[in-house]
């Protein structure tokens, strides 16, 4: 059903033309990178359309939004880059898709070695903009191109995270509005407020991401004949973190860890 009338003017008067009840922005915003087999949809009573899109700018204005969503009772739903392939992002009583991709500012702080971020930003721009400081990620989902946003609201593994572990062991701090329209930033075990619960607790509209120094990386597949001997040698290489040995016929590349 559509929004009140009087939401709609609030929220139009707010966020201008990054306000949108267009069937196309609307669309556009109910799936993400999954497939859900429509039997599967149709036995659900679910509304994955949302009734408005918007595109907050800044902190001040998602704490608006989070005040006349509670005052008219209307469902909040966070969207980043929609990589997802689990529905985390898709409404399932309409409402408003909050999208992030306006807010992506990056500050990095070198002598922290972190780089301060807004939940629209990739992962990929977080190691442009570390690269001039000679730093990079530890780890990172493997949708690289995917949200900041979305990697803290699923707590994900990657890239890097058998060094490293989940994305919230690579938080510095999280920011967020609660329900209540009130901002809040959580550290340590806090952090467990927000990573991972996949946008229920509130909108996340910073976060601290940790870094490392830079070093030449190789990504590279092994293969062995058996499951029982894939766990042997990762096992293995988990416990004496010993340097790897690629083979190839150009010779040999030492693929050294760094700390």
């Amino acid at each position: 059903m559509p929004l009140p009338r009087e939401a709609s003017r609030e929220l139009e008067s707010l966020f201008g033309d990054r306000y949108s009840e267009s069937l196309l922005e609307r669309l556009s915003h109910s799936s993400d990178m999954g497939f859900v087999p429509e039997l599967v949809v149709a036995g659900l009573d679910i509304n994955i359309v949302p009734d408005a899109v918007v595109y907050p700018k800044t902190v001040e204005e998602v704490v608006e939004l989070v005040k006349i969503a509670t005052k008219y009772k209307i469902p909040l739903v966070p969207y980043g880059r929609g990589t997802n392939r689990y529905g985390n992002a898709i409404p399932t009583e309409g409402g408003i898709t909050v999208d992030f991709s306006v807010m992506r500012q990056i500050t990095i702080a070198r002598d922290q070695s972190v780089a301060m971020v807004q939940p629209g930003a990739t992962w990929k721009e977080i190691d442009v903009e570390a690269d001039p400081y000679k730093l990079s990620l530890r780890t990172f989902p493997s949708s690289y191109d995917s949200s900041v946003g979305g990697g803290i609201a699923g707590d994900a593994l990657g890239i890097g995270s058998y060094e490293w572990g989940f994305i919230s062991d690579n938080l510095t701090y999280v920011k967020f509005v609660n329900p209540r329209g009130e901002i809040e930033t959580v550290s340590g075990l806090e952090l467990a407020k927000v990573a991972g619960a996949e946008g229920t607790t509130g909108l996340i509209v910073e976060a601290g991401i940790k870094l490392r120094p830079k070093t030449p990386t190789l990504s590279f597949v092994f293969h062995s004949p058996s499951l029982d001997e894939v766990l042997k040698n990762s096992r293995g290489v988990l416990r004496h973190r010993i340097t790897a040995l690629a083979r190839s016929d150009k010779g040999s590349i030492d693929i050294k860890r760094h700390d």
